[in-house]
Parts: structure tokens; sequence; C-alpha cells
């Protein structure tokens, strides 16, 4: 009954957020809405507009707005999705935006921002597995490795096993020349992995 008053842009976007795991910043919805009927300057209002009907959920986080939906609401948008053929685009622009999250927080994990890093990237945990199971079910494996080369720092703070494993499903991808040294930095991060679990 909801879902009939939204406009169609409102359906569209409302679509194209069940992509997201455990929520999402405005910038991210930005990123990964905000293409065909919608504009990237339409993606606030229309958000904004969703909560106001009470399909999507918002709480401020010190200075930033984060958004979610309820499960239940985010798998009847999700049906949709499937049904309006966008399905892969949303998927592959999601993925996108969080290999270049992780390539962002590289470098940041090790100067003296890396408490709001992690901090960042403990948010958007499930959005990160999400991203990589969309990756690795295209096989898409410059994707996979450039996330797996990006996020060593992050994962040994407690996410060894998951991390390790990981790297193992994109190594074992068929990868072109040209990733060759994607590959020895995942081999690399992987081998590291190892050798704090003591596997040596």
């Amino acid at each position: 009954w909801s879902y009939d008053l939204l406009s169609a842009e409102e359906k569209l976007v409302l679509h194209r957020l069940s992509v997201f795991a455990g929520g999402w910043t405005l910038e991210l919805a930005e990123e990964v809405c905000s293409f065909g009927a919608v504009e990237r300057w339409q993606v606030l209002d229309l958000l904004s507009g969703l909560a106001d009907k009470s399909l999507v959920a918002f709480e401020q986080r010190s200075s930033q707005t984060r958004y979610r939906l309820l499960e239940t609401v985010r798998q009847y948008a999700r049906d949709r999705l499937l049904e309006s053929g966008e399905s892969k685009e949303v998927r592959d622009r999601h993925s996108g935006s969080f290999v270049a999250l992780a390539e962002e927080a590289e470098p940041n994990l090790r100067t003296a921002r890396q408490a709001d890093w992690i901090s960042r990237l403990e948010e958007e945990h499930e959005n990160l597995r999400t991203a990589m199971e969309w990756l690795l079910h295209e096989k898409n494996a410059q994707g996979c490795l450039r996330m797996c080369a990006a996020l060593l720092f992050w994962w040994q703070r407690g996410y060894l096993v998951e991390g390790r494993a990981w790297c193992v499903k994109s190594l074992a991808l068929p990868a072109e020349p040209e990733l060759a040294g994607l590959r020895s930095r995942t081999l690399c991060v992987a081998g590291y992995m190892a050798w704090m679990q003591g596997e040596y």
C-alpha cells in the first residue's frame, strides 16, 4: 500500500537502495542511485521523501546521517529491483563504490585518521561483504583483487580468517596478464595473513 503511493522516482530509488546491506550514507546513495531517470541532486530529496513515508529509517551519528531499510522493506524493494531489469547495473555501481572506498581507506589506515577510518569500515562491513560476493559472482577479478589488496590493514585487526578467505577466492579467478601486479599484492596480503595465523 505504501509502495503504491510513491512517485516513479521514489520507487526507482527505493529499488536501488535495496542493494545496500547494513545501511548507507547520502554520498554512497548518490553514487549508486543517480543514473537514468534519477539525477544526483534529486537523491537527498527522494531519500527524505522515503523517510517521511517511513520506508527509510535514519539516525544522526556525530556529523553524519546514516540511512537504512528495515529488512522486510529491503526484501520487497529487492524483488522490485529484480523485476525492473536494473539489478546488475545497480549492483555493479554498489560494488564499484566499495572498491573505491576500500582504496581510499588504505593509506588513511596508516595515518592519524586511522581511528575514523576503522570506524567507517566497521559501519560498512556488510556492504563490503556484499560487494565482494557480487564481484566474485561476476568473476570480476580486477575488482576482487583491488579490494583484497586494499584491506589488509583493516582485516588484520580481527578479520584474518575472513580476509584470507576472500583473497583465496579472488586469486582462484581467471585473471588477465595486466592484473599481475594486483595478483602479486593479493598474494602478499594472503601470505601475510597466513603468517599471522601461524601457518608458515
